[in-house]
């Protein structure tokens, strides 16, 4: 496990489709000050990309260290979906790098961050481990709402917060 002590960190759990986004969270002081989904504009491939990455870049700063969800291709059984959409959220992960120039970067699996606990399991994980007050700062509902949990996971992992 990396625990990171930085002043700020944003974490993103990269998502193309407009229906679900990609989570963000940020930290101050390994608090949770903000979260939420960056939704995507419609169009193409490209026009998708470029628009996650302006929104990426508005919420960071380049005092931030940034931790992004790293896209893996699992062996055998473990696939899961198209792995052609994998290419795609990995020249996500580094635009969204590029647009933000954060001061650190951390690439992680959702393997190494959140093993092999179901969705259900670690959102409620996630949650406990939040106090009320962080838990107020989510913005989302539904699908949108387990991307930005994703994400405030992702963090929590980078910060050692997460149980």
């Amino acid at each position: 496990m990396i625990v990171i002590k930085p002043v700020g960190l944003v974490a993103f759990d990269p998502g193309l489709s407009s229906a679900s986004g990609t989570g963000w969270a940020r930290f101050h002081q390994k608090l949770l000050y903000a979260a939420g989904v960056l939704i995507p504009v419609k169009g193409s491939l490209e026009d998708k990309l470029r628009d996650l990455a302006r929104q990426a870049h508005t919420a960071t700063n380049s005092t931030d260290t940034v931790v992004v969800e790293h896209m893996r291709i699992y062996p055998g059984p473990r696939q899961k979906g198209d792995q052609n959409d994998l290419i795609d959220l990995a020249v996500l992960e580094g635009m969204i790098l590029g647009a933000t120039n954060p001061a650190g970067i951390v690439l992680v699996s959702a393997r190494t961050w959140k093993g092999n606990v179901p969705k259900d399991v670690m959102g409620k994980r996630i949650l406990a481990t939040l106090s009320e007050l962080e838990r107020e700062t989510i913005e989302g509902k539904g699908k949108r709402m387990h991307n930005a949990l994703d994400a405030i996971g992702i963090g929590l992992w980078a910060l050692g917060r997460l149980r």
